[in-house]
């Protein structure tokens, strides 16, 4: 595979002729982007990722092309395809990546059976990740971007994907996908994760995808140890409040945090339970960004030295 630029001509009329083959860590995903300005921010905000510009296999199959439709008002319009099937509706064409980046989301939480998947943020230090489970607006994105600006490294923004067999955190180093108010909030503080594109009107607001770190990219194939969950919750203008989470509520709380747990049915509960037996469980309601960042990193300190050997 060869690590795909923005600039390559050769990569971008194969992207969308042909398609290619997109390695994101555990995945690999099979990309054909018939609108060529939606190619080429696909390129962009994936440059330095593994491509394979020849036939090949992949986990999911992702194809964007115009709207079949013929009214007036659908004609700057693309539709996205999962093997030949639509799941969602068209939407304008400006819109083309994040449907590509939805259209990919859709796939992990609907196609996969062989990993336990958590909706969570997951970074990695020294080996030991930190896994910080939430709801859609808790803010994940927000406190993982700026603890990768704090020297951790970003195994995945969306989601945490246990292997079964051994109980590893596996990479999945997608873009960060900032909202709203998160977007300035971590351009002004952390100027290397601004971002030249922004897109209004998605069903979440104002979107923006930070590209991952190149380390995070190089070490996509390092799987890492859980040590450390984290609860999180944003509450504007709140005080820090962190408390320890008992293993049995912890557990139940993941169960929901989980799009494949029931599928994987007794697999499902083996992996869980050893992984909430891994790791220390907290919850974080947090407003400051400062303090927030502070607190990761004390608990990651205390947790590391509990459980080192005596």
């Amino acid at each position: 595979m060869d690590s795909g630029t923005s600039s390559d001509p050769v990569l971008l009329r194969r992207i969308v002729e042909d398609g290619v083959i997109l390695q994101i860590g555990t995945f690999s995903v099979g990309v054909k982007i018939q609108d060529i300005k939606v190619a080429q921010e696909v390129l962009a905000l994936y440059e330095g990722y593994p491509f394979e510009s020849r036939p090949a296999l992949s986990d999911f199959r992702i194809e964007l092309k115009p709207s079949a439709l013929s009214r007036a008002w659908i004609q700057n319009h693309v539709q996205v395809y999962i093997d030949q099937q639509a799941p969602f509706k068209p939407l304008p064409r400006n819109l083309g990546l994040p449907m590509v980046e939805s259209a990919i989301n859709w796939c992990i939480g609907r196609r996969v059976v062989r990993y336990l998947l958590i909706h969570a943020a997951v970074i990695e230090r020294e080996g030991r990740a930190v896994v910080m489970p939430g709801v859609s607006g808790a803010g994940k994105s927000t406190l993982t971007a700026a603890l990768i600006a704090n020297g951790w490294r970003l195994l995945s923004d969306e989601v945490a994907i246990i292997d079964p067999r051994n109980g590893l955190l596996q990479p999945h180093p997608r873009p960060i996908s900032l909202k709203n108010e998160s977007i300035d909030l971590i351009a002004s503080r952390y100027p290397q994760f601004a971002a030249n594109r922004q897109y209004e009107g998605t069903v979440k607001g104002r979107v923006t995808y930070v590209r991952a770190p190149l380390d995070a990219i190089q070490k996509a194939d390092v799987s890492a140890q859980p040590f450390l969950a984290i609860s999180l919750k944003h509450n504007a203008g709140a005080h820090l409040t962190c408390d320890r989470i008992d293993r049995a509520n912890a557990f139940m709380f993941l169960v929901k945090q989980s799009p494949n747990y029931r599928l994987l049915l007794e697999r499902g509960f083996r992996t869980l339970a050893n992984f909430v037996e891994a790791c220390d469980h907290h919850s974080l309601n947090y407003s400051d960004l400062d303090e927030a960042v502070r607190t990761v990193n004390e608990l990651s300190h205390t947790s590391a030295e509990v459980k080192l050997p005596a």
